[in-house]
C-alpha cells in the first residue's frame, strides 16, 4: 500500500493541522525552556535549597550599611566617657537644667532630626527624620554648639544617631554607609 503525499499536502484542512501542530510544539518547547530556566537544580545532601548566585544578586542590599568601627567607638564612649572641659561641662549642665530641668527628654526637634537626652545613660540620642542624613546631623550639632558646647565636646559626648525606620524604608536601594557618630568624630 502506497500513500500519495501530494494529495495529502494539497488539502487545506491538512495544512491547517500541520501548522497547528508546529505551533503547539513550539509553545510546549517554550514552556519547557522557561520552566527549566527558573527551576533550581536539586543539590545532593541538602534538604534546603541554597540560593543561586543569580538569585543572591537579585536580593536587595540593605538601605543602610552600618559602620561597625563607629559603633564600637560609640559603645566605648558610653562605657567610658571622656571628661569634658570646664566650659563644656558648664554649657552641658546649663542646657540640661534650662531645657529639661535635669530630666530625660527631647532637647531639640526639627523636620530633620529629634535630639533627646537620656539621663540614666548620660547620653544623647538623635533620631534622623529625613533622608538627608548629613544635614540632619549638622543641624543637631549646630543646635548643641548654640548651647555653648565646643566641637571637641561634640565628639566627646556620647551622641548616638539613628535613622527612623520609616526613613530607612525611603532609603531602600540607596545603600548608604551610616555612622551612628557625628560626622568627623
Amino acid at each position: 500500500m502506497k500513500i500519495d503525499l501530494t494529495s495529502f499536502k494539497n488539502r487545506p484542512e491538512n495544512i491547517i493541522i500541520i501548522v497547528f501542530a508546529f505551533i503547539l510544539i513550539g509553545i510546549v518547547a517554550m514552556i519547557i525552556l522557561i520552566v527549566s530556566t527558573f527551576t533550581p537544580e536539586p543539590q545532593e545532601g541538602n534538604a534546603i535549597q541554597q540560593p543561586t548566585i543569580a538569585a543572591q544578586s537579585l536580593k536587595a542590599l540593605p538601605p543602610l550599611i552600618y559602620d561597625e568601627h563607629a559603633e564600637k567607638r560609640l559603645a566605648e564612649k558610653i562605657k567610658n566617657p571622656e571628661p569634658l572641659s570646664l566650659p563644656d561641662t558648664q554649657a552641658k549642665n546649663t542646657m540640661l537644667a534650662s531645657v529639661l530641668k535635669n530630666e530625660s527628654g527631647i532637647l531639640f526637634e526639627s523636620p530633620r532630626v529629634r535630639l533627646e537626652y537620656v539621663k540614666t545613660a548620660n547620653a544623647f540620642q538623635a533620631q534622623i527624620l529625613s533622608t538627608d542624613i548629613l544635614t540632619a546631623k549638622a543641624e543637631a550639632a549646630n543646635w548643641l554648639k548654640q548651647q555653648g558646647l565646643s566641637d571637641e565636646a561634640l565628639c566627646q559626648l556620647p551622641i548616638m544617631f539613628y535613622v527612623d525606620p520609616f526613613v530607612v524604608q525611603q532609603l531602600n536601594g540607596n545603600h548608604i554607609f551610616f555612622s551612628p557618630l557625628l560626622n568627623g568624630c
